[in-house]
């Protein structure tokens, strides 16, 4: 089955290995090495500039092992003080550090854009496979709270419930997110559902069209955020859009060929590829693959003595195809 969120899960010491997600290296207690108040950016940093002036991008002590931001022009801005530091966006960045010595727990609150603290580091999240912690899109962030998910907005209050299973990011103003009975449906910014929960899946939005899988025959199709179905439920699988396509499959198993779809859900590239997401198995977590980049993707055939990775731009036109002893070597060339 393809991943229909392009917002995959990550193993938290793997998605953060660039920005301090390793262990202190003496064993210092961390809570005597960071605080949550807004000492630690550097005092010459003035109010006056803008998010664009200051680009802040986290990086890594290697000595420490903590992270930290610095700006555009590699200064530093927040001293490497945390344990976990996000990428800025909507001009808003999560960091965490380690609840105590025995690191199973971060406690979680966001910087701004000029490196305070604008969110205290108080909600607390596992520190396993599990990790999940949003940015912020469109003034609002999806947190969760006791399994349950709600939205905060920039000044830390909750201003929609705790009340999803799941919870999506906000685009276009909308957002997906799931039920009790894990139907999944399309909310508004006051947590009002635009789209009825009724879907057994729902992808992220993008550009406004998204791939559903019908609860009732469980085949899936385009809608839009209006909730529109476009070309019908006729795909036994699919992936989310990407630069306005889709992948979608027929047939089940060793039989299924992928292909893409537009946003009208009219078949742009004929279903002839064996894959077009790779599961790596083992200790991996999700699939990769599957989403058009500047205007090409890879797609896979594999035959029992072959495995090939196919680049193809938007129309379906090969542009590259190379040929490997299996999966594995065509990952680790």
């Amino acid at each position: 089955m393809a991943p229909l969120r392009s917002t995959l899960t990550f193993l938290a010491c793997i998605s953060l290995s660039l920005v301090g997600c390793d262990s202190n290296a003496e064993g210092q207690d961390s809570s005597q090495k960071r605080t949550n108040d807004s000492s630690a950016v550097t005092q010459d940093t003035e109010e006056s500039q803008s998010i664009q002036e200051l680009g802040l991008q986290p990086f890594a002590d290697n000595s420490s092992h903590l992270c930290g931001y610095k700006d555009t022009q590699g200064k530093t801005v927040v001293e490497a003080i945390y344990d976990t530091c996000g990428p800025m966006s909507d001009g808003m960045a999560y960091v965490g550090v380690f609840l105590d010595d025995m690191r199973e727990q971060y406690k979680i609150g966001y910087i701004d854009h000029l490196g305070k603290v604008a969110i205290p580091l108080e909600n607390k999240v596992d520190n396993d496979w599990k990790f999940d912690v949003r940015d912020f899109n469109e003034g609002l962030a999806a947190q969760s709270k006791d399994d349950k998910w709600g939205y905060i907005n920039k000044e830390g209050h909750v201003v929609i419930d705790y009340i999803y299973d799941t919870a999506g990011d906000f685009n276009g103003g909308v957002a997906v997110a799931s039920s009790n009975d894990q139907k999944f449906g399309l909310i508004d910014k006051t947590g009002k559902a635009v789209i009825a929960f009724k879907y057994a899946d729902i992808s992220e939005f993008d550009n406004g069209f998204a791939v559903a899988k019908d609860s009732k025959t469980n085949k899936y199709g385009v809608i839009d955020n209006k909730g529109k179905v476009h070309g019908g439920f006729v795909w036994d699988d699919a992936g989310p859009f990407s630069e306005g396509l889709a992948a979608v499959a027929t047939g089940q198993g060793e039989s299924v060929k992928w292909g893409f779809v537009d946003e009208t859900g009219s078949t742009v590239i004929k279903p002839t590829y064996d894959m077009v997401f790779v599961d790596m198995g083992g200790d991996s977590i999700g699939s990769i693959g599957g989403l058009f980049h500047d205007g090409v993707i890879d797609v896979y055939e594999e035959t029992p003595n072959s495995f090939i990775v196919i680049t193809i731009d938007k129309t379906g036109k090969e542009l590259n195809k190379k040929v490997y002893d299996n999966m594995m070597s065509a990952f680790t060339d």
